[in-house]
């Protein structure tokens, strides 16, 4: 679902009238339009999908999902990282190496800050990209730190000279 430039004129897989999308891959020309084709094409479905039950099933689907991250944090953390890299256009390191690393400094009590050396609690740190995905750095190992957070949201996407002439301790790279 990438945005283009300009709104497209489409036709509606459901109804056939034709509408305008700012995506391109827009299928239908409405959540009705769409529900509808939804149950119309599920060979399984016996039943009308209602409103009523796609949003039943919609819920459910939101649960479901709450509960495997509940139930791995840091694999969804890692993988919710990779999605942003790839949406970026950056490269992508090893993913089963960064979850295993997300993993070994989130268990502990106490993470070390990589920008200003604070000790503060795993729970209130991030990982953070030395080099910006935004400014072109790559998603992996040899580019992550764990940062306080608020390092990493005062960082942003600066580059790193920047960053060095805002904080008290400048880092050597």
């Amino acid at each position: 679902m990438f945005p283009v430039s300009g709104p497209n004129k489409l036709t509606c897989k459901y109804c056939s009238c034709h509408f305008f999308a700012k995506l391109r891959n827009t299928m239908y020309c409405s959540k009705h339009c769409k529900w509808r084709a939804t149950a119309r094409n599920n060979p399984k479905n016996k039943t009308t999908l209602t409103p009523e039950l796609y949003q039943a099933r919609l819920e459910r689907n939101r649960l479901t999902a709450a509960a495997r991250r509940k139930k791995d944090p840091s694999k969804h953390r890692a993988r919710k990282a990779r999605r942003k890299a790839l949406l970026i256009g950056a490269s992508i390191g090893s993913l089963p190496a960064i979850e295993s690393w997300m993993k070994s400094w989130q268990s502990k009590p106490f993470a070390t800050c990589y920008w200003c050396g604070k000790k503060e609690s795993s729970k209130h740190c991030d990982s953070d990209h030395i080099h910006a995905l935004a400014l072109g750095g790559r998603h992996d190992l040899s580019n992550l730190c764990i940062s306080c957070r608020s390092c990493n949201r005062s960082k942003c996407a600066l580059d790193i000279k920047e960053w060095n002439k805002k904080i008290l301790q400048p880092i050597l790279l």
